[in-house]
């Protein structure tokens, strides 16, 4: 494949990138002084890109290159900005020591080195320093600013900036600096302006005491204030860096702090500035934990896409890009004097015809213009030395209404067997303006509406032109059919040629939902381009079709999403021509994603580019094409209303809100996923294997009430669970729960060391689980068999065999998991009664209802009867937990965020009610238990085999009844498998594993995964040949440590719900703004859901500490219980271990893709 950066048209770009940058500034600091780590930046990264009313916002202005709370480590937000592809302007922190500029310079190297190519795709530009100049000057000083910088101490930062980036990939980026408009009039400091490449100017009317600076004038205060720094750049490119009114606060002048003063600096200088100069409005948010004075945040201290005013712009303003004026420079640009993104007086700009078909130097020639206009007309500034706090006159307003010509290019359509076309012309009323304002452009109102003057007609060719709004797109990745395993990563090229297709993935805002969007691919003639270029040869067209999910930056030909529908094929591609692929309902608060491939011999590349010519695969929702084209796009939409309400897609637009791409395969149903759980839980057949330990500690009467309180706290626990299910439905369960509810400066840790413990115990119920069926055979086998002595080597083979069939059925049959499971289930009920009504009806004598509901033991000696019946719980719980198993199958569940909950209450309510009936039907059957516990089965751990029997009197019996446990024990161990291969995966995927690299690939199923838990599993079953007991200990975690990870989960929801950090759901609309915890649709509310979240704390405690105790109050060595010690050695080596080496790859889920919600989740 050829290279993606077209080495053969760079030349012809005039800019670097052609968007105008729009975003807000970042810190490294909350109000509190805590850090603001990675996730902290995605969540906000986010929410400015999906603001309600407004959207654009997809660049980052950063204060300083260093980490919050570290000597000279990487800012986090530049890991965040490549999983968000957010444009990132750095900042170098300056007025300071040389020690603390050392620590900034050496912070931007390891950033080069550590990020690599993903992060220089995202730099666009480098500030250095940040109202330096400001501080040293006379009102900086009497303001109590900090320490200043003076101009030649600037300066020469700047030159060490650029020497330290020469030669690396951040060689050609442009450098600036960042101060107030002030100082940059100060004709002292001009020789600061001479070493940039771009100017970034700070203006606040709301601090501009000295003039009269209420908001009525708060516009022409900040564009005579931008105006000035322009007057004075010498061509240099002005970007606003920082500009914004405070929603609270202390009156300052004439400046009164308030909510609507905010939203009309917004509406009359944020939307005239906003896709015409690249600009960083202050700020997003400052007001985490506690809000400053004054506060200049758009959205308050919950972070939230809902802002705290109104941030949709008047019908009179402008926030389309127009000129490449407005884009990000080059070096060579700024180093040349190109006009950047404001635009100093401009030359050599073609005139724009005005109404009367006239330019200002000569009569029209009938031809459109393909030039920007100016984007503003600087004003002559009277006071250059504005510093000194001599206002400047407001100039008056003056505005020029011209008329431009828009052809909207034939629209290629096909009706039954024939091409068609179809051409529409519109105006364009461009708004030039001189004083206080800035160019904007809107389209006219429709030929024959009232009140329009007609626009002039007629073009000389078809350029294609976007008017209205439209959608850029976010991702464009090629996929080459000759290289299927190569993953290209992010273009700014779309190729379409015999061997590569190109996906491009659009993010819609919810702003459209209930519109027609158009698909539409625009390709000019070369000679209307000013900032893009392409490649054409052979002949034909191209297919276009949507697919099933979005596209990624490790998207390959082998492992892109399947199509889910053909949109349209144009049959020949030709320059100047613009063509609708097709038209229908928006998919609104979603990613799309569309693969275009070439039809024919069709070679193309193109720079995909939107100003001033645009060229490329856009998303318009404005309609002008002709009737019988409609007619068509109606009979073939992008999105029809039940492609938009199906199962899959909500659920995958549930993963994506969480960060997660959707891979595995969606089979399991609400059915199948009972199975499954039921299969993990096997809860009566639990009781009857480990009802000897509740039995000893507790007697017959503490085994019974012992039940019911288990039973009550698990199901109080997996509600919880449950509700956390239903808000983020993600294979990594706990670790990534942890993630979203833990405090920021901790969460990153926190979710790391929960990862290893869920692991950890999930792998210990694997191996316990292919124990029990290996030793279980033993025992069937002596019960038939009374001279085979059994070898721990025959255990520890038929529990490999055991692992061996779980694998096949995991690997070779695991599209067929679902169905087993569902039969599994169906064994599970059936068995329960082919063992209970013979245990029952053939028992020869059965004990009274007084020995089985009043008599209490204490077989373990321990102090007191409560302490022992405390520790006899422990047999009970092993026969209840492991539910969770649910979650850890969420990404392969249809409709996960409600057949999740409601799979793990089901199945514990319904296990647990047969449970106790079983539990009943064998204490009132066991007349002799120190017979039954001297029988040689017993003496392999299973007493229930003597049970049954001495129930039916037959080895045959007992056995048929034995082999009905057994074999769901065996589906219980697959189970297990799919759930700690889950885990294992889920945990590899957000680089938690140190050979996350091999684990993390797969896709329908996470074959690699399954291998290493299987490995792993068999591993330790080799510990068994050498010692049971050591063997019991390394089994030992999985009470403790599962019960560890949901204490730990609960306290936090806890806290959370208490203190209002997780918002309601609305009930008449599924779309929720990210950034936000939000419940799902399994919720307990109010009081009683605090209740149950209190008791199932409070149970899981009780669970966790008698989790450790022995089974006596005075045990021997193969008595002791070394759980304690397995827990603390899984907590110390994953604290060692991230300390050594996992801080420097994991940094909590990793966000693979960013999207709009249209269901409850959560994102931290």
């Amino acid at each position: 494949m050829r290279t993606s950066s077209l080495v053969s048209l760079a030349a012809a770009l005039s800019t670097t990138y052609a968007q105008v940058l729009q975003g807000f500034n970042y810190g490294s600091v909350f109000t509190n002084g805590a850090p603001v780590t990675r996730q902290d930046y995605v969540d906000r990264f986010n929410t400015a890109r999906q603001l309600q009313g407004t959207s654009g916002f997809t660049s980052a202005r950063l204060f300083t290159m260093i980490q919050g709370g570290t000597a000279n480590a990487p800012i986090e937000a530049i890991p965040a900005a490549i999983a968000t592809n957010t444009q990132l302007l750095l900042g170098i922190f300056l007025s300071s020591t040389d020690e603390a500029f050392e620590n900034e310079q050496a912070a931007l190297r390891s950033a080069i080195s550590q990020y690599g190519q993903e992060f220089a795709d995202r730099v666009v530009g480098i500030s250095v320093g940040s109202e330096d100049l400001y501080r040293i000057s006379p009102t900086g000083i009497e303001n109590l600013s900090n320490p200043g910088e003076g101009p030649d101490a600037v300066i020469r930062r700047i030159n060490a900036v650029r020497s330290t980036i020469s030669g690396t990939i951040l060689g050609e980026k442009p450098v600036g600096h960042v101060d107030t408009w002030t100082a940059y009039v100060n004709s002292s400091n001009s020789a600061v302006i001479e070493a940039c490449d771009f100017i970034g100017t700070d203006a606040y009317p709301y601090f501009q005491t000295t003039q009269a600076n209420s908001i009525e004038n708060g516009e022409s205060l900040f564009f005579d204030a931008y105006n000035a720094t322009v007057s004075v750049a010498g061509g240099k490119p002005v970007w606003i860096t920082e500009t914004g009114w405070p929603v609270s606060g202390p009156t300052s002048g004439q400046a009164v702090a308030n909510l609507d003063n905010a939203r009309t600096y917004w509406d009359r200088v944020g939307c005239r500035v906003f896709g015409q100069v690249n600009t960083f409005w202050f700020t997003l948010q400052d007001a985490f934990p506690t809000a400053p004075s004054p506060s200049f945040g758009i959205v308050g201290t919950t972070l939230s896409t809902t802002p705290l005013y109104d941030l949709s712009c008047p019908a009179d303003s402008s926030s389309a890009p127009e000129s490449s004026a407005s884009s990000t420079p080059s070096r060579e640009d700024a180093s040349s004097g190109a006009t950047g993104p404001s635009s100093a007086p401009s030359t050599g700009e073609t005139p724009v015809a005005t109404s009367n078909g006239e330019t200002p130097e000569g009569p029209s020639n009938g031809e459109t213009s393909n030039a920007p206009s100016p984007v503003q007309t600087t004003p002559a500034v009277e006071n250059p030395s504005g510093a000194a706090g001599s206002p400047n006159p407001v100039p008056k307003i003056k505005t020029i209404v011209t008329y431009t010509t828009i052809t909207t290019c034939p629209v290629t359509y096909t009706e039954g067997a024939e091409t068609k076309t179809s051409t529409t012309t519109s105006a364009v009323e461009v708004t030039s303006t001189q004083g206080s304002t800035l160019a904007t452009v809107i389209t006219s109102p429709t030929s024959g509406s009232g009140g329009a003057p007609s626009p002039p007609s007629g073009a000389k060719s078809c350029p294609a032109d976007l008017s209205g709004t439209f959608e850029y797109p976010h991702l464009i990745v090629p996929v080459d059919k000759e290289q299927p395993d190569v993953a290209a990563g992010t273009s700014y090229n779309g190729i379409f040629s015999p061997s590569v297709s190109s996906i491009f993935n659009f993010d819609l805002p919810p702003s459209l939902a209930g519109r027609t969007c158009s698909l539409v691919f625009l390709f000019p003639t070369r000679d209307t381009l000013q900032t893009s270029n392409f490649t054409l040869s052979g002949s034909g067209g191209i297919e276009v079709t949507r697919l099933v999910s979005p596209a990624t930056e490790e998207t390959t030909f082998n492992n892109q999403p399947a199509v889910n529908t053909t949109v349209n094929t144009i049959p020949d591609v030709q320059p100047g021509n613009s063509y609708t692929i097709g038209s229908g309902g928006c998919f609104a608060g979603a990613r799309s994603s569309y693969k275009v491939s070439a039809t024919g011999s069709l070679d193309l590349e193109y720079f995909q580019d939107y100003n001033p010519s645009p060229i490329g695969l856009y998303i318009t929702n404005h309609q002008t094409i002709a009737s019988n084209a409609q007619a068509f796009m109606e009979k073939s939409p992008l999105q029809t209303e039940s492609e938009a309400s199906t199962k899959d897609d909500r659920d995958d637009r549930v993963l994506a809100r969480l960060g997660k791409k959707s891979v595995l395969k969606r089979r399991f149903g609400f059915l199948a996923l009972c199975g499954f759980t039921t299969t993990i839980l096997v809860t009566w057949e639990g009781s009857l294997i480990l009802f000897v330990n509740g039995l000893n500690n507790g007697g017959s009467a503490g085994l019974v009430y012992g039940y019911l309180f288990v039973w009550l706290g698990t199901i109080a626990v997996f509600t919880t669970l449950a509700e956390l299910a239903s808000m983020a439905p993600t294979t990594g369960g706990q670790y990534h729960w942890i993630s979203q509810l833990a405090p920021p400066s901790i969460r990153t840790f926190m979710s790391y060391i929960m990862g290893w413990i869920v692991i950890c115990g999930w792998m210990a119920i694997l191996a316990g689980s292919g124990y029990l069926c290996g030793t279980q055979i033993e025992a069937v086998i002596q019960l038939n068999n009374p001279d085979y002595v059994p070898q721990r080597w025959h255990g520890t083979l038929l529990f490999w065999a055991t692992v061996l069939v779980a694998v096949i059925i995991n690997t070779i049959l695991g599209r067929l998991l679902p169905a087993i499971e569902i039969v599994m289930l169906i064994v599970h009920i059936l068995g329960y009664f082919g063992v209970l009504i013979p245990l029952v009806a053939m028992a020869p004598q059965k004990a009274s209802s007084h020995d089985v509901f009043t008599v209490f033991e204490n077989g373990g000696e321990f102090p007191s009867q409560g302490l022992s019946f405390l520790v006899g719980l422990i047999g009970t719980v092993f026969a209840m937990f492991g539910c969770d198993s649910a979650v850890h199958m969420a990404e392969e569940v249809q409709n996960a965020s409600v057949n999740v909950p409601w799979a793990m209450l089901v199945t514990t309510l319904f296990n647990g009610a047969i449970g106790f009936g079983m539990v009943l039907a064998v204490l009132f059957v066991t007349i002799d238990i120190t017979s039954v516990l001297e029988s040689p089965v017993a003496a392999l751990g299973f007493p229930y085999i003597q049970i049954f029997y001495d129930s039916v009197g037959s080895a045959g019996g007992a056995t048929a009844m034995t082999v009905i446990l057994l074999i769901m024990t065996v589906c219980g161990t697959i189970s297990a498998l799919a759930t700690s291969s889950r885990l294992i995966w889920a945990f590899a995927r957000d680089r938690g594993l140190p050979f996350w690299r091999h684990v993390q690939m797969g896709s329908a199923i996470p074959v690699y995964a399954v291998v290493v838990a299987s490995i792993t599993a068999c591993v330790i079953g080799l510990i068994n040949i050498g010692s049971t007991v050591a063997f019991n200990i390394v089994i030992s975690l999985s009470v403790a440590s599962l019960y560890a990870s949901y204490i730990i989960t609960e306290s936090f929801l806890l806290y959370r719900r208490c203190t209002g950090g997780i918002r309601s759901r609305n009930s008449l609309d599924d779309t929720t703004e990210p950034g936000v915890l939000v419940w799902g649709p399994f919720h307990l509310p109010g009081i009683f859901g605090i209740a149950v979240n209190i008791f199932a704390v409070c149970f899981g405690v009780i669970v966790f500490v008698f989790s450790f105790f022995p089974v006596a109050y005075r045990p021997g060595a193969d008595g002791m219980n070394f759980s304690v010690v397995m827990t603390a050695a899984v907590v110390v080596f994953s604290v060692l271990y991230y300390v050594i080496w996992a801080r420097k790859e994991f940094k909590g889920p990793i966000v693979e893709v960013t999207a709009y919600a249209t269901h409850p989740g959560m994102v931290g």
